[in-house]
């Protein structure tokens, strides 16, 4: 039997999708924030001091999980990000890969999935799920409105 893992970190948002969250509303409680600050403002600071984690300053980040990022996101904007593995990536004996999707919903019904692109040529592909999520977390925030036809 193989043996279970349970040394899984928490994936905070980057520091530039804490500045984009900031921008679009987002203050929800959380464990992290980033602060400007601070010397290295680039890495998330763990607190449960939740009166000092908000929103409210301007120095201050929250830096929510990278789930409940992407739960937010669906909530308020109908887009629903996934993460699936690649079986045709042409790197696929090389390492495993992954590729974003956002799917944007209207009235309940799935209008188009937006597969994330490189130079809008080829399937971006990432490395783990993680960074495919941050990525598709930042396309989603930057194109609300170009892309998605939302606020």
């Amino acid at each position: 039997m193989r043996p279970i893992n349970n040394n899984i970190p928490e994936n905070f948002v980057s520091f530039l999708n804490a500045k984009l969250l900031k921008e679009k509303e987002f203050d929800v409680k959380c464990n992290a924030f980033y602060s400007t600050l601070l010397k290295d403002n680039h890495k998330a600071t763990v607190t449960h001091d939740f009166e000092k984690n908000s929103n409210s300053s301007n120095y201050t980040y929250i830096a929510p999980t990278q789930q409940l990022a992407i739960d937010w996101i669906f909530e308020n904007f109908n887009l629903l990000i996934t993460i699936v593995p690649d079986n045709d990536s042409q790197y696929k004996l090389l390492l495993r890969t992954y590729t974003a999707i956002i799917w944007k919903f209207s009235n309940g019904i799935n209008v188009q999935p937006t597969i994330l692109r490189l130079d809008n040529k080829d399937i971006a592909f990432f490395v783990n799920p993680e960074k495919a999520k941050e990525a598709a977390i930042t396309y989603a925030l930057t194109n609300l409105k170009d892309e998605f036809g939302l606020k």
